[in-house]
C-alpha cells in the first residue's frame, strides 16, 4: 500500500541523515501541511520516488535548501513556497533551482510565491506564465523576471520594502496587483 507523511512542522534532514522510498510497488507521498510556516533543511540525501506536496494553506520555506530525488513536487494552489536559490524554481527536469526532483514539478497558478534570497535571483521558468495566487519579491540584492507575465484577478505582485525588482525586457501585465511597498524599488529596461 501507499505510505504517506504528514508533516506540520519543520523538515530537517542533515549531516549523514537519509530519507529514503524503498518500496518498488506502491507510492510515498510527503504532505507539508502545517499552519505556520514550515522551515525546510537538507544538508543530507533524498533517495527514492516520494511526491512531495504543499497543500493549501501551508507555507513551506526553503531558504537556499534543495529539494531533489526522482520523486514529484507539487505546489497546490493556495499553499506558499519560499524560494531562495539564486535560479528561482525550474520547470522540467534540469537540476537547477531550489526544485530539483526529476519527477513531474507542478506550481500552481494560485499558489503564493515569496522570492527572499540574499544573492540575486531570478524567477525561473517555474513560475506559471499566469497567475491568480501571487508573487512576493523580499529580496534586497534583487529579483529578475525570467519572462512575461499575466496576473488575472485576485492575482498579486508586491515588491516588499527593501526588495528590489529588475524588469529588464519583461513585463507584467493584466487584471491583477502590483504593489510597491515603501522602500522597495523597482528598475525597468524595458523599451516602450
Amino acid at each position: 500500500g501507499a505510505s504517506i507523511l504528514n508533516v506540520s512542522g519543520d523538515f530537517s534532514l542533515t549531516g549523514s541523515g537519509r530519507f529514503t522510498q524503498t518500496q518498488t510497488s506502491s507510492s510515498t507521498t510527503v504532505n507539508f501541511n502545517g499552519t505556520t510556516p514550515q522551515n525546510f533543511t537538507n544538508s543530507g540525501s533524498l533517495q527514492g520516488k516520494a511526491a512531495y506536496v504543499v497543500n493549501g494553506g501551508s507555507s513551506l520555506l526553503l531558504g537556499t535548501n534543495l529539494l531533489s530525488g526522482s520523486g514529484s513536487f507539487n505546489l497546490r494552489a493556495g499553499a506558499r513556497l519560499g524560494i531562495g536559490d539564486p535560479n528561482g524554481i525550474v520547470a522540467g527536469t534540469a537540476a537547477s533551482g531550489n526544485i530539483r526532483m526529476t519527477g513531474a514539478r507542478i506550481f500552481d497558478a494560485g499558489a503564493n510565491y515569496f522570492y527572499n534570497g540574499t544573492s540575486p535571483q531570478v524567477t525561473g521558468s517555474g513560475l506559471p506564465a499566469t497567475l491568480t495566487g501571487s508573487v512576493t519579491n523580499a529580496n534586497a540584492a534583487g529579483l529578475s523576471l525570467s519572462a512575461n507575465k499575466v496576473l488575472t484577478s485576485p492575482g498579486l505582485f508586491a515588491v516588499a520594502g527593501g526588495g528590489l525588482l529588475e524588469l529588464g525586457s519583461a513585463t507584467l501585465s493584466g487584471s491583477g496587483a502590483f504593489a510597491l511597498a515603501a522602500g522597495a524599488s523597482l528598475a525597468s529596461g524595458h523599451p516602450n
